[in-house]
């Protein structure tokens, strides 16, 4: 059980090819024995993580960071600083390459680079040298130098796997689902010619698949787990209590602005999939947001496990929308703060009936354009969860 701030979406995407497999087809999934559209969560989270500013996702962070900025600033040393990286970062003989791809924060590689700069020549000597046991004191007094230095809101929010190096695994706050349509798959064509102007004549012809669909989304995040995430380094310094304080509450601020940020961009943000020929950018016609402390996430699927297509003048969308507030209504557990907002074409489309029963329920009910308000919510929320949690710690202690 954990704080738990979910949103699900359903939105209608027009042409679009936003996300794609290695043969060039847009990604698909057998679901309810029907194929259907979607779009890989992994393609969702990359584009949101590009708004959180500079975290390094790389095998050569030596080659393409630290030695560059080494030669800027100290080129006399560059040789000796690439080596003694080498050999702190436990590379293989020959390669400046890690085993896998590693994610660093800035403040963390700013530390990997300080502390091989301080290094006397009695120490730079010792890490060079063949002395196993004192290599592996300097190995350990790095790893814990590096792991006190600040993480990343980015980092603190979506996690982070390690298997090898100075840097440590970070459990993710947030999960999104793979997006999937509502409605039964349809793969077309787009024959394009590129023209060669000098030529006259097409210089160039090729055809991309793209389809379109209407996508149910889904993403949970816990604040208390950012907050405890951007405080792992923090408990690893000695700090007066004083201190702690203060650093603490500027994570707590910096948790509850990241938390609200990340579900403004789910709301918000695309895969860059074939965006510059087919411009694929709509708002959700609805959003469903439940914030509840001490809860169990709970996705949607279900409701669209048959598939829907439009009949007697209703689109898929409004059929799909009646289908997750009659969930909500009927099935779903209640939760501290439940409330719809929906799109005013669909709201014309939505039956009176489960409209008043969505009221009756105790949800709240407004406009796409009132989701300020929820952002607003989740900020009022995020703080408390987090107050709350930090209470109960100083209660077990």
């Amino acid at each position: 059980m954990a704080s738990m701030i979910e949103l699900h979406t359903l939105r209608t995407l027009g042409v679009s090819s936003l996300n794609r497999g290695e043969n060039g087809e847009v990604k698909t999934c057998i679901f309810g024995d029907i194929l259907r559209s979607r779009i890989s969560s992994q393609a969702i989270k990359a584009a949101i993580r590009k708004e959180f500013g500079e975290t390094f996702r790389t095998r050569v962070l030596i080659d393409k960071y630290l030695i560059p900025k080494c030669q800027k600033e100290y080129p006399e040393q560059v040789e000796e600083f690439e080596a003694l990286a080498k050999s702190l970062l436990s590379l293989k003989k020959g390669s400046t390459e890690t085993g896998q791809i590693m994610v660093y924060t800035k403040g963390e590689a700013e530390e990997i680079y300080r502390f091989i700069l301080q290094l006397n020549e009695k120490e730079k000597e010792e890490i060079l040298g063949s002395n196993k046991e004192k290599l592996k004191e300097f190995r350990d007094a790095f790893t814990k130098s590096v792991q006190m230095a600040d993480l990343s809101l980015e980092v603190a929010i979506f996690g982070r796997m390690s298997t090898d190096g100075p840097v440590y695994t970070i459990p993710s706050a947030v999960h999104f689902n793979h997006p999937i349509s509502i409605d039964q798959h349809h793969r077309e064509e787009d024959f394009f010619t590129a023209f060669d102007n000098l030529k006259e004549e097409s210089g160039h012809l090729s055809a991309s698949e793209f389809t379109s669909a209407t996508m149910y989304s889904y993403m949970n995040i816990d604040p208390v787990q950012v907050y405890e995430n951007l405080m792992l380094p923090v408990k690893r310094r000695n700090l007066s209590a004083e201190e702690y304080e203060k650093v603490s509450k500027q994570n707590t601020d910096m948790a509850i602005y990241g938390v609200a940020k990340v579900a403004e961009l789910m709301l918000q943000v695309m895969p860059s999939g074939k965006q510059n020929s087919m411009a694929t950018y709509p708002l959700p016609s609805i959003i469903y947001a439940t914030i509840d402390d001490g809860t169990y996430p709970c996705t949607l699927e279900s409701c669209f496990s048959r598939i829907i297509r439009c009949y007697n003048d209703k689109s898929v969308v409004s059929t799909g929308a009646e289908r997750m507030m009659n969930y909500a209504v009927k099935t779903a557990d209640t939760r501290k703060y439940r409330a719809f907002f929906i799109d005013s074409n669909l709201q014309e489309e939505l039956s009176e009936t489960i409209l008043q029963e969505v009221k009756e329920e105790g949800i709240l009910c407004g406009g796409i354009r009132q989701r300020t308000d929820l952002f607003e919510e989740i900020r009022s929320q995020a703080a408390e969860m987090i107050e709350d949690s930090k209470k109960k710690i100083k209660v077990l202690r």
